[in-house]
């Protein structure tokens, strides 16, 4: 089985859902992420901030399925918690595709897409790595 090019990193995604559904989904604040995950935001903050936008639902409906290096989503609380809950939701509906250098993250609500785009792949396992090695210290 291919698993949407995600074979051999599920047990890396299985572990970021789980620490996104014990701890992460309940800050409220970026200073918490920070304070609990300073390495893993300092490559946020350095490789992957640049390349994420907030858009709104009819907005990303129009943003082309092809779009590499940007990754587009709504607005819940903070943009690296966000991030993390639209990788965590893709990864966990089925919706997550690796393909040769990207990580294409599509997630949607009720049938309404809340996330549209691609990021390098290589950076985005490299923060999620950083979250799992911080969390098991």
């Amino acid at each position: 089985m291919i698993y949407n090019g995600l074979k051999q990193d599920l047990n890396t995604f299985a572990k970021l859902v789980y620490i996104y559904e014990t701890q992460i989904k309940f800050f409220t604040k970026e200073k918490i992420f920070i304070e609990k995950y300073s390495k893993a935001y300092s490559i946020y903050k350095q490789k992957i901030r640049s390349n994420l936008r907030y858009a709104t639902g009819k907005e990303i409906k129009h943003i082309d399925d092809k779009i590499t290096s940007k990754l587009y989503f709504t607005k819940s609380t903070v943009l690296v918690l966000d991030l993390l809950r639209h990788i965590r939701n893709s990864f966990s509906h089925g919706l997550l595709i690796k393909d040769s250098k990207n990580l294409k993250i599509f997630d949607k609500y009720r049938q309404i897409k809340t996330s549209k785009g691609s990021l390098e792949y290589s950076t985005i396992k490299e923060f999620i790595v950083e979250i799992i090695k911080q969390y098991e210290d």
